[in-house]
Formats: structure tokens, C-alpha cells, sequence
């Protein structure tokens, strides 16, 4: 008696391992029968030079203005210390480093440069009459400019930023030693040594997401020309869908699905599809993580599996309304941007709902934010297939009393 089911248990592994077998068998074929075609390989292709290109944007002179840094004194030490921290800690401003004022102001007047931040004699001294009486006229930097832009105004909350830390030291160790007695015993180096230890940042700008456990690892300032990055393949694995979608119509326009039964079809449109992008999805995911964007391996490989299918199912729902080649090459142009301008990508438009909730992109770019909208993402994805069922059956009707 045991035997024999054990005998039944192991028929239900071997036929398990047999569909398991001819699944991945199916898979490969489809896969192999996509790769044969070149617009496929070139989309694909698509998406890691795009990576390619945003990265050496990245690594090039990126920032959205060009400042000349330069000193008086040639001997000062304290200005070649802010201008090194200047110089070293930020990417978003284009800082060109002078020996001369004379070179410094050149740049200027020459269009080199949209600025210049000249550090007058004794800077040290200059910030600790600025601490003593911030109401004197002390001037620390003199600036000079071509134009008074909007941009260059954003620029020099850098270096009031740097300024400010440097005044703060001399502040801090006044205040201590005039209302706080019991630090008497505190060197200065001491209480210097605590406010370093507090990590202040003055990074112009700062990139996060509000989901805590989604923080980017040691991001720099250059980021912010890559955040769009992961948008923009977002993007371009719906085109691969809308590419596939318009491999089918051609495949079933020559017959090549007649072989298998109406009632096989949507299942076999959804395997179709789903092949194709999983290869996207899988892309996608190594180059986020060859861009530096990527926010935690499991989290990133569930995100991505699910937009996989839910493009499928919104790719395959185009192709039903479509229902020709022809319109269908047509349309995507204008779905394309659309998601590009409807998506939180570049900028966030004032989208209406009505017209974001059809888009699976949205759903995926929240979840990277709030991973708590997987959820969201799931309940887009069923319906979105439920629909196309009901489609399927609703023109399979129709062809059927045309026919």
C-alpha cells in the first residue's frame, strides 16, 4: 500500500519536472524566435546605451552653472581651504580654480565662466569680525557676474552654505566660553572635534525616497542627471511590449497561430508577450544597478517582475483596441510620450487621475518611492487583464457573427 503510493507521488513529480521541462522549452523557442528579429535586439540594445549615455553626462562637466574661484592673497590659507572644499564637495556648480583675480575676472568678461567668487586678504580674520558683529560691513567674498540669473542665485546658497559652516566654529567655541562655564574645562579643539562629529551636510542638493528603506547609497550630487533614468526605461519596456504586440499582428496576419486553438489563445498571447518582456525587465534591472540607482536587489526584482506583467497586459489591451498593424504602429509614437510627459520622468505635471490610472509606468515609479504601492500596482494589473479578457471574448463574438 505504501508503495503504491509512493508510485502515485512520484508520477506527480516526473509529470510536474515534464510540464516544468516543456515550459522552459516553450520559453527558450519564444525567446529564440524573438532574437531573429532585429527591431528586438535593437531595442534591447536601446536600454543599456541609453544608461551609457546618461552616465558619461554624469561624469562630464554637468553642473547648471560655471563659477571662477579665486584669492587676493596668494598666502592665505584659510581661502584655499574653502576654495578646495568647494572645489571638491560639489558637481552641480562648475568650478574653475584660478591663480589670479585678473584670470578670474577674464573668465568673466569672456563668457567662460557665469561668475566669479574673489576671496579677499585675511579671510580667516574677516570671518571672525563677521562672528564679533555680524551687523559690521565685512566682506568676506566679493562676486563678480555677467548676469544676475536665477540659476546663479541658486548657486551661491553654496557658498553661503560653506561660509556659514566656517563661521560657525568661531560661534561656537564664543558662545561656550560666554554662557557656558562648565565647558571651561573643554579645549577647543575638543568642541570642535563634537561639531564635527554631528555631520552637518551642506550639499546643495539631496536625493531621497520617502520610503526610509529605499535610501540611495552614497549619491552624489551628479545624481540628479541620472534620477530620469529610471523612468526612461520604464518607458522603453513599453515600447518593447508595443514593439512585441505588433510581432504578433504580423505572425497571426501569416497564419503562424493556427495551430493553436481559440480557447488556447489569450494564454498563449500572454506567454507571447510576457517572453519578451521579462527579457526588458531583466535588462532593465542590470542596468539600474550599472547606473548606481538600484534601491535593494529582492525589492528591485519584484518591482520589476510585476511591471513586466502588468505591461504585458496593458501592451496586449492596446493591441485588442487596435486591432491592425497598421494603426497600431500609429499610435505608439503618441503613447510613448505620453508616458513621458504623464509620468513623474523629467517633471511632474498636473496629470488628471483619470488619465494616470491607465498608465503602468505611474504605478511603477511609486512603488520606488513607497513599496507599500506594490499593492496598487497588483490591482491595476489584474483588472487591466480582466479587461482584455473581456475584450478577447467580445471580438471573438463579433468575428464570429461577421464571419
Amino acid at each position: 500500500m505504501n508503495m503504491g503510493v509512493t508510485t502515485l507521488t512520484d508520477k506527480k513529480k516526473k509529470n510536474f519536472s515534464e510540464k516544468v521541462r516543456q515550459a522552459l522549452k516553450q520559453y527558450l523557442l519564444l525567446n529564440k524566435r524573438l532574437f531573429k528579429r532585429p527591431s528586438f535586439v535593437v531595442i534591447l540594445c536601446l536600454l543599456p546605451l541609453l544608461v551609457a549615455a546618461m552616465a558619461f553626462a554624469a561624469q562630464s562637466d554637468s553642473g547648471i552653472v560655471s563659477v571662477s574661484l579665486a584669492r587676493r592673497d596668494p598666502a592665505d590659507a584659510k581661502a584655499a581651504e574653502i576654495i578646495e572644499k568647494l572645489n571638491s564637495t560639489s558637481r552641480v556648480i562648475n568650478f574653475t580654480v584660478c591663480d589670479t583675480v585678473e584670470q578670474a575676472e577674464e573668465n568673466v568678461r569672456s563668457g567662460k565662466d557665469t561668475a566669479a567668487w574673489i576671496f579677499e586678504e585675511n579671510t580667516a580674520e574677516r570671518i571672525e569680525k563677521f562672528v564679533a558683529d555680524p551687523t559690521e560691513r565685512n566682506f568676506i567674498v566679493t562676486c563678480c557676474v555677467r548676469e544676475d540669473t536665477p540659476l546663479l542665485r541658486v548657486s551661491c546658497e553654496k557658498l553661503y552654505a560653506t561660509l556659514y559652516a566656517e563661521s560657525t566654529r568661531p560661534s561656537l567655541i564664543r558662545y561656550a566660553r560666554r554662557t557656558a562655564p562648565e565647558l571651561d574645562g573643554v579645549s577647543d579643539g575638543e568642541l570642535m572635534e563634537y561639531y564635527d562629529s554631528l555631520n552637518i551636510s551642506n550639499d546643495l542638493f539631496t536625493f531621497s525616497y520617502v520610503d526610509s528603506g529605499a535610501s540611495l547609497k552614497d549619491m552624489k550630487e551628479t545624481s540628479y542627471l541620472v534620477t530620469p533614468l529610471r523612468g526612461l526605461l520604464a518607458v522603453m519596456t513599453v515600447l518593447c511590449g508595443l514593439a512585441v504586440s505588433m510581432f504578433w499582428l504580423q505572425d497571426k496576419e501569416r497564419g503562424a497561430f493556427v495551430w493553436i486553438s481559440r480557447r488556447r489563445r489569450p494564454f498563449f498571447s500572454f506567454v507571447y508577450h510576457l517572453t519578451a518582456l521579462l527579457d526588458a525587465g531583466a535588462v532593465m534591472l542590470v542596468s539600474l544597478y550599472v547606473a548606481g540607482i538600484a534601491v535593494g536587489f529582492w525589492r528591485e526584482v519584484a518591482m520589476t517582475a510585476l511591471y513586466a506583467v502588468a505591461c504585458t497586459g496593458f501592451c496586449i489591451l492596446v493591441r485588442t483596441l487596435c486591432r491592425s498593424l497598421t494603426l497600431l504602429g500609429t499610435v505608439t509614437p503618441v503613447i510613448i510620450l505620453g508616458l513621458l510627459v504623464a509620468c513623474p520622468i523629467f517633471m511632474n505635471f498636473e496629470i488628471p487621475l483619470a488619465v494616470r490610472l491607465l498608465l503602468p509606468t505611474d504605478y511603477y515609479l511609486d512603488c520606488v518611492h513607497d513599496f507599500s504601492r506594490m499593492g496598487a500596482l497588483a490591482l491595476y494589473t489584474a483588472a487591466v487583464f480582466a479587461v482584455d479578457y473581456a475584450l478577447y471574448l467580445v471580438f471573438a463574438r463579433f468575428d464570429k457573427s461577421t464571419a
